[in-house]
């Protein structure tokens, strides 16, 4: 470990694969909070803060009205250089809104009318959610500042998926929420609330994959993996198993996900009635019996690690990594997969979280460090992920950590 964010605060990065460390590798972005003992919104501050990894020091940039604790608040430089401007989701005048942060001026920029989600790597577009509708349905990855009460039917035609032209402010959007609910499908269930979140842009910008989900009165999610050109064009379903974690670009034609590949029964919850309900039955059994991860849970479920090849829907497996949903991220310049697992119970009631390296090519994993939880805290709203960010040359990792009691931003040489 190379760096460490002061005892004197908390702090925290956010989101997986953001990029939060300069393009030097001289600074760190990060949030600082009062507290990490609430769900946002909260009654204390918070702000952005840049970390100076050559020195050590710690200054705070500007004070933030909205976060959230799985996500921050989608903080990461602008590229394509990454070290003179940043971009930031905040809460201001009764609205969620994109604000870009000069450095070199020391002040905001811009400010656009809508909260963003991810950003192109040459720093030139900017894809948004609806992040009101996901007040509604995902309130812990979003903001719940706002309570717009038309965004909580369960389905709301005005949502969708807009692209924010940074340079020039333009907001267009890009797909209509019918369109994206009607693709593909003639059997979703009408008790259902649809939603859309995890927009992910590929390397050169020319593509946009994101998740389409919806959740039934009884908590239950299906999931679906869908991709588009982006400018809209071209919208297409990837995957339609139901049960779909977190996922990542390998690069501008390839998709590294965790998730299911058949549907198999997890294809029958997406309609409801008998199945569904069955299902609903059996599932506390069936994790009072089996671990997640474990191979008897594998043969059950199917969840693994794969790749999508976005051009021909071609599905491999990475057979053996870790069979546990993480946060992975590709690195390019050595074709591996990075991704973390969650905390993990110990016998001494101590927990653990790693993350490790995979190797596609020799199917070959390499655990690269551990990091001490907060039992406490695991398995709540308030929880940590690692959540690994890499910096632009693949050298430096930063991860998120709860130790303690206390929130911390740590940065790692990768190996």
């Amino acid at each position: 470990m190379i760096y460490k964010s002061p005892e004197t605060g908390h702090y925290f990065c956010g989101y997986y694969g953001k990029r939060v460390i300069s393009g030097c590798n001289k600074f760190l972005l990060s949030l600082e909070v009062e507290t990490i003992d609430e769900m946002p919104p909260s009654s204390s501050k918070s702000w952005i803060v840049l970390h100076n990894l050559s020195d050590g020091s710690v200054k705070r940039v500007c004070e933030v009205n909205c976060f959230n604790w799985q996500q921050g608040n989608m903080l990461e430089w602008l590229g394509p250089e990454f070290d003179s401007k940043f971009i930031f989701n905040d809460f201001k005048n009764g609205r969620y809104v994109s604000c870009v942060f000069d450095l070199a001026e020391q002040c905001i920029s811009d400010v656009f009318p809508m909260a963003v989600y991810d950003v192109s790597q040459d720093g030139q577009f900017a894809y948004c959610l609806g992040f009101e509708r996901l007040d509604h349905c995902r309130p812990s990855y979003s903001y719940r500042k706002v309570d717009n009460k038309t965004k909580s039917a369960s389905v709301d035609l005005n949502d969708g998926i807009w692209r924010l032209g940074i340079v020039n402010g333009d907001l267009t959007k890009i797909l209509d929420a019918g369109e994206i609910i009607s693709i593909g499908r003639s059997d979703v269930s009408g008790d259902a609330s649809h939603y859309f979140e995890h927009g992910m842009v590929n390397q050169s910008g020319t593509k946009l994959a994101f998740l389409h989900r919806w959740k039934y009165s009884t908590g239950e999610i299906f999931t679906r993996l869908l991709m588009c050109n982006t400018d809209g064009s071209q919208l297409k379903v990837l995957l339609d198993s139901g049960r779909i974690g977190h996922f990542c670009w390998a690069g501008d034609a390839e998709l590294i996900v965790f998730g299911v590949v058949k549907g198999g029964l997890h294809k029958l919850r997406a309609t409801g009635g008998f199945m569904r309900q069955l299902i609903r039955f059996v599932k506390p059994m069936y994790n009072l019996l089996f671990r997640d991860g474990s191979k008897v849970a594998r043969a059950v479920t199917g969840k693994s690690y794969f790749t999508i090849d976005v051009e021909s829907g071609k599905i491999s497996h990475y057979h053996s990594a870790p069979l546990l949903d993480g946060h992975p991220v590709w690195l390019q310049k050595s074709s591996r997969m990075l991704s973390d697992v969650y905390p993990q119970p110990r016998e001494d009631g101590s927990s653990a979280a790693y993350f490790y390296a995979y190797d596609p090519k020799i199917s070959e994993t390499q655990i690269l460090g551990s990091v001490e939880s907060t039992p406490r805290y695991d398995d709540t709203g308030l929880r940590c992920d690692l959540h690994p960010k890499v910096s632009v040359d693949e050298t430096l990792i930063a991860l998120d950590a709860l130790t303690g009691g206390r929130r911390s931003v740590l940065v790692f040489e990768a190996k």
